[in-house]
């Protein structure tokens, strides 16, 4: 069997407590962003191909809430965050220069995602989706602001979402669907049980890779079809990213690298 990656320890034991938990993940340049369990946002530097990494600063978001989500925008210097199901913008290299206000803040966000290939050609600018209860929200990101662009009602419940060029596909309460940005129309793709956990992620130009039920990766386009045959998961899956040409899946007690 060939060897794909090499786990190299970097952080042995990085918290106090021992209830605190890794909940969310970012690495951009040299820089490390870790989320806590308990609403804490760690900023770390690694030097040395990443043999030394320093605490560089930290803020604390929420009391007992977890950071569930970080990503990076290094054109605008800017952070995006979703702790307590408030999204803010804060100052990539250095997160306690700029703490969020009023015109960096979106509450009641569930879940969000960055447009990877957005229409517009701005290199300053970065289109995302977030979405609040049955709403889509799509928003643009400059160096000085944040505005919503488009809202978006849905039929059901939205858990999960992501977004490549005008269309978004997204995760309902029951089923998984296509809207497209810039017609309107909203394509149902395929229902799911309570036994399956909703989870899509961009893998190419607008195609996407569904979590689906009977322990399938499943693959969909814009268009609503499939393109690739299904992955057939060994565990059940909780989360999954695209690593061309990988697939790396999270499970509870493992992770799993497909190809």
């Amino acid at each position: 069997m060939s060897k794909v990656f090499e786990l190299k320890p970097h952080l042995d034991k990085p918290f106090n407590s021992s209830g605190t938990k890794v909940e969310s993940l970012e690495l951009c340049g040299n820089f490390l962003f870790v989320g806590t369990s308990d609403g804490v946002l760690r900023q770390y530097k690694t030097e040395n191909e990443g043999d030394t990494i320093i605490l560089e600063s930290e803020v604390r978001l929420s009391q007992n809430s977890p950071i569930s989500y970080i990503r990076a925008a290094s054109a605008l210097d800017k952070l995006l965050v979703l702790c307590d199901s408030v999204l803010c913008v804060l100052c990539l290299s250095k997160i306690t220069k700029e703490l969020p206000n009023k015109s960096s803040k979106i509450k009641g966000v569930t879940s969000v995602c960055v447009n990877e290939n957005p229409k517009s050609d701005d290199p300053f600018a970065v289109q995302i989706c977030a979405s609040k209860k049955k709403q889509l929200i799509v928003c643009r990101i400059t160096e000085g602001n944040m505005t919503i662009e488009k809202t978006k009602e849905m039929p059901e419940t939205i858990s999960i979402i992501a977004m490549d060029g005008v269309f978004i596909c997204t995760a309902l309460s029951s089923k998984y669907v296509m809207y497209n940005l810039e017609t309107g129309d909203l394509q149902d793709l395929f229902a799911f049980g309570p036994d399956v956990r909703p989870y899509i992620t961009r893998i190419s130009k607008e195609e996407f890779l569904l979590n689906a039920p009977n322990g399938l990766g499943m693959s969909v386009t814009s268009a609503g079809i499939a393109q690739r045959p299904p992955i057939q998961w060994i565990y059940p899956v909780n989360k999954f990213i695209h690593f061309d040409p990988y697939i790396i899946t999270l499970s509870p007690e493992l992770i799993s690298v497909y190809r």
